[in-house]
């Protein structure tokens, strides 16, 4: 064999695998493609009621890996200029559409639990110096809990924040 065929053989012998991996690769973009046929989609929970917030923007064509996405019937269709003009936040899906969306404030009871966060590190900082909550303290809590129960429905706002655990 002449050095010519040689170099022409192990040449083609070279693009061989990356011919077969580019074939491969493209079996499976057609597969993402016949999968997701609107290329960009919204995330969002198809079962919340709506307007359901955008969890987040899906460009399923560039993905490597699609085994993690819903179904495309789960998620909102985009077209072009949909994703260009997409948000990162303040956007949900509402009838098939994206449209504005800003949270409902949270409730008085849902704040009662937040402000819990602080009180339970009062709490654990009151018990590490071998100290106890004071009495406005434990009025705070108190007043705290029942909002978080639902037995205080007269309530309108959160109470004062005692300024520390020993008041």
């Amino acid at each position: 064999m002449s050095d010519d065929t040689s170099a022409m053989t192990a040449t083609a012998t070279q693009t061989l695998p990356s011919t077969a991996a580019a074939s491969a690769a493209a079996a499976a973009a057609q597969a993402t493609q016949a999968a997701y046929p609107a290329r960009y989609y919204a995330l969002y929970d198809a079962s919340a009621s709506q307007p359901a917030p955008v969890m987040g923007w899906i460009d399923a064509w560039s993905l490597s890996d699609t085994a993690w996405l819903p179904p495309a019937s789960q998620m909102q269709a985009l077209t072009a200029d949909q994703w260009s003009a997409r948000l990162p936040t303040g956007q949900a899906v509402q009838s098939g559409a994206i449209v504005a969306y800003t949270p409902a404030a949270p409730t008085l009871a849902q704040q009662a639990q937040s402000a819990m966060a602080w009180v339970n590190q009062q709490a654990a900082l009151a018990a590490a110096m071998g100290q106890v909550f004071g009495s406005a303290m434990k009025t705070y809590v108190q007043t705290l809990q029942a909002l978080i129960a639902g037995t205080d429905t007269t309530s309108a706002a959160l109470p004062t924040r005692p300024s520390n655990y020993s008041e």
